[in-house]
């Protein structure tokens, strides 16, 4: 009798480590595009706008101009968000 293979390939720890960070980092801005939606604080029409401001500042954050520590330091002072 012989197996079937499934076709995946497994993940190294590392590969595993990063696909949990995805993982985690994809339900927080659900959850947070979820809350600010639900709420009003966000309008379904502003969501493009604000999608397009994320990605903006994820590259910004990857060209180096901006840094997460200083964003959580702004939250934290300007809004008294602490993450």
């Amino acid at each position: 009798m012989s197996r079937k293979k499934s076709g995946k390939v497994p993940l190294s720890a590392e590969e595993a480590r990063k696909e949990g960070r995805n993982q985690g980092l994809t339900l927080a801005m659900a959850i947070m595009f979820t809350a600010l939606l639900d709420g009003g604080y966000l309008q379904p029409e502003d969501m493009a706008g604000a999608w397009d401001k994320v990605n903006y500042l994820s590259d910004s954050i990857a060209k180096g101009y901006v840094n997460a520590a200083d964003m959580r330091k702004a939250l934290l002072e300007e809004y008294g968000i602490k993450l």
